[in-house]
């Protein structure tokens, strides 16, 4: 089972997409207990948003290593693929364009 707080896993989501992009902005830190946590990309002055579940962000034993998942499920690549102002959801079952 993972110990890794939301803030940390956040920490590491935003360190993976900084891999593909060369700014990255989580929008709201709070507790990340909220429901949802928004994390925009930049790319030159194009923006897109992630949408972080909040049961993605609480990693548990059935799901203990999400930035693996991301990193499977190509996250950055999704992003470069669409078009500006996009929105990607992250669950525990994979990503939806909303």
């Amino acid at each position: 089972m993972s110990t890794t707080s939301p803030a940390q896993t956040l920490e590491q989501i935003r360190t993976y997409l900084l891999e593909g992009f060369p700014k990255v902005t989580i929008a709201h830190t709070g507790e990340a207990r909220m429901g949802t946590v928004m994390v925009r990309v930049t790319q030159g002055r194009v923006d897109r948003t992630v949408e972080l579940t909040e049961t993605f962000l609480d990693a548990n034993i059935n799901f203990p290593q999400p930035v693996d998942a991301l990193r499977k499920w190509d996250l950055i690549g999704r992003l470069k693929s669409l078009e500006g102002g996009s929105i990607v959801r992250v669950t525990t079952s994979g990503l939806r364009d909303v």
